[in-house]
């Protein structure tokens, strides 16, 4: 089947080639723009913008000298420049390069996972060191406090002994008997008798008269 002949503008056909150049298929640039394939790739290889006349792409390397600060760039750049260069390459129909810049950006992803990676198990370490040292602290300080209490309560013995000491060598003999009660001995056995009255006298003499 012959393709039918169609008179396009120049827009057209740069648009056409704009599209094809990006990465957009001959079939597909070509139903889009209503041309015939044929006279597409003939026009494409008329003018020198086949994909297959395009130049071959530079190294990776060489196309990472043109930026800046590459020594210092992290990962996040350095996978924004990786996204960058594949979009560009596939715009342009350059398969091969887009897919070694594909690979860049994941062997740096890779790379990003592996160091966060260790960061995390570094983190991790470290609070456990933390919580360990803590733990130790509050054990000492443990360790202190009951220290402290004893000696404490071992001074308050020690003053307490040595005031009642004080308190004892300055009472005289005269006052010791103040701190002890007193004994049997001390105590009369009877008390003295009570003086009889005038009127008790008369009823006892009178008692006795009797009993003769």
């Amino acid at each position: 089947m012959t393709d039918t002949y169609r008179t396009r503008s120049p827009e057209t056909w740069n648009a056409a080639r704009d599209a094809y150049l990006a990465g957009e298929t001959a079939e597909s640039v070509c139903a889009r723009f209503d041309l015939g394939q044929r006279t597409f790739r003939a026009r494409a290889a008329a003018e020198g913008w086949r994909r297959a006349d395009q130049p071959d792409p530079e190294p990776l390397a060489a196309t990472l000298e043109g930026t800046d600060d590459l020594d210092d760039a992290d990962d996040a750049v350095l996978s924004h420049i990786a996204r960058s260069q594949m979009a560009r390459a596939a715009r342009r129909g350059l398969v091969g390069e887009a897919l070694r810049w594909a690979r860049f950006g994941e062997a740096i992803q890779r790379m990003a996972r592996i160091r966060e990676s260790d960061d995390h198990a570094q983190a991790l370490r470290k609070a456990r060191a933390q919580r360990a040292a803590s733990r130790e602290a509050n054990s000492l300080l443990d360790e202190v406090t009951a220290s402290a209490r004893s000696i404490e309560v071992q001074a308050r013995t020690i003053l307490a002994t040595e005031r009642a000491a004080a308190r004892l060598r300055s009472i005289g003999p005269h006052d010791l008997h103040d701190l002890h009660p007193k004994s049997d001995a001390d105590t009369p056995d009877e008390a003295p008798p009570r003086p009889m009255s005038r009127a008790e006298r008369r009823r006892a003499q009178s008692k006795a008269r009797k009993r003769r």
